[in-house]
């Protein structure tokens, strides 16, 4: 029997998210030919294609300068979508987003909407990555799906855990002691993933044996919020800052020196961040949405969730709640289940 090709954009290699090694490996594992590309919509695409995977279709825009140039892109795109549903390829949108981060302004949602509009228009399969934002597709978008709609969990990140050992030592490398709670955060210090609001909410805590690690790269166009983090941190010296590029090692050891990791997101439609935490068997702090609501519901010990903004009382509580004493099941989170949903409609 002939394996089944599928195409992903994007691919293997440079500088992507974890989550398509993860992706691709779970698909070559189920019998699949995986071709990556990275500059789709110029590409030809390989002879005998049965499935065609999007994962993030803002990223058509990355070399489209100026609204003009952006607005003929994204008809480039609904062209060549159209040409491929002719040739018989399964298009499937595995959706990551249902807004792009810091895509806010009127300008932005009028170049957005209909660059969804056209997915759900022409897409033989639409994957969301929680069964809530599923149901909220479902709610918003129905007019549009023209194909099936379906769910798989974001899947665990395999090769996360890290020896007690390493953990400790870089608690010792933060100064931080064994009495002391560390709440982590890593990632990028975007304006909507709410450093700012974790920070001010934690210079009011009144509370020593509380530390906190704030840990990624600044965001470019968005300097104010590292500044900030940088101005908190030379006042308090319970908060810890390491405001560069991560190497994977780093994220791991980091993750497992934390005793809880907060993510404050001020808009989100899901969260490798979180499912890695998880991965790591590590406590997680969010705000409520249709995405950590089923979180929650699967593993109240490990997801605890807020309602309104992040204050001092909330990270309190979080913090002082104990570790589960077992690991954390997340075989609901296995990538042999999306493969499989990936795989029904090739």
């Amino acid at each position: 029997m002939t394996a089944k090709r599928v195409v992903s954009w994007p691919g293997r290699g440079g500088d992507l998210n974890p989550f398509i090694e993860t992706f691709v490996d779970s698909l070559e594992q189920a019998g699949c030919e995986v071709v990556g590309i990275n500059n789709f919509p110029t590409l030809e695409f390989p002879s005998d294609t049965d499935a065609f995977v999007i994962h993030w279709p803002q990223f058509i825009y990355a070399n489209a300068f100026g609204y003009a140039a952006k607005l003929r892109t994204l008809l480039q795109f609904i062209h060549q979508l159209r040409d491929l549903k002719k040739s018989g390829i399964q298009i499937i949108w595995l959706c990551h987003d249902l807004t792009p981060h810091d895509w806010n302004t009127m300008r932005w949602q009028l170049l957005w909407w209909p660059t969804i509009r056209g997915l759900f228009l022409l897409a033989d399969g639409v994957i969301a990555l929680s069964p809530g934002t599923c149901s909220k597709i479902e709610r918003q978008y129905s007019r549009w799906i023209r194909g099936k709609l379906t769910w798989a969990w974001h899947p665990w990140y395999e090769d996360v855990l890290v020896e007690d050992e390493r953990a400790l030592r870089t608690r010792v490398d933060l100064g931080i002691d064994d009495n002391t709670k560390l709440i982590g955060f890593f990632g990028q210090l975007r304006a909507q993933k709410g450093v700012a609001d974790l920070v001010t909410a934690f210079q009011k805590l009144d509370a020593p044996e509380v530390h906190l690690l704030i840990a990624g790269a600044p965001f470019k166009s968005a300097p104010e919020v590292s500044e900030m983090v940088e101005a908190a941190a030379r006042e308090d010296t319970r908060i810890h800052i390491i405001l560069r590029e991560l190497e994977d090692d780093e994220v791991k050891c980091i993750v497992a020196a934390s005793d809880l990791c907060v993510f404050p997101y001020r808009q989100y439609t899901h969260s490798g961040a979180m499912i890695y935490s998880l991965s790591a068997n590590r406590r997680i702090l969010t705000p409520r949405t249709c995405f950590s609501e089923g979180l929650e519901e699967l593993h109240p010990q490990w997801v605890v969730l807020y309602d309104g903004n992040l204050n001092e009382q909330i990270l309190a509580d979080a913090a002082k709640r104990p570790r589960p004493t077992e690991m954390i099941d997340l075989a609901s989170f296995s990538p042999t289940l999306l493969a499989a949903k990936v795989m029904a409609f090739t």
